[in-house]
């Protein structure tokens, strides 16, 4: 009796008995903007998960606790939008695919 109370209390919380979007995970996303000319190159990137992003001239480096995934810079001049999700074997560059190089970190 007590646990059909306790479902129809679940039901009635979110209304459909489905999970919701705040129980699933997240996918970790990289994203912002990158500029490249003949005399610079900047990435100004941020994430929702807990990765350390550095860029290293026309390199992208994005390291997890156990990942390590690179990704480089096309030169394309002007500003351009970078998003790529974690895991995935591309990403975006502007309107373009760029292809994302990965691996465990330390190489084993």
């Amino acid at each position: 009796m007590w646990l059909s109370a306790v479902l129809l209390a679940g039901f009635l919380a979110n209304g459909s008995g489905v999970p919701t979007q705040s129980t699933l995970p997240q996918p970790c996303i990289v994203y912002g903007e990158v500029f490249w000319s003949e005399t610079q190159i900047t990435a100004e990137l941020r994430s929702n998960c807990p990765i350390e992003i550095e860029q290293k001239g026309r390199g992208i480096i994005m390291t997890s606790r156990r990942w390590i995934v690179q990704a480089l810079i096309p030169e394309d001049p002007g500003v351009h939008k970078f998003v790529y999700q974690w895991g995935q074997s591309m990403a975006r560059f502007g309107d373009k695919s760029l292809a994302i190089a990965f691996g465990p970190l330390g190489g084993a």
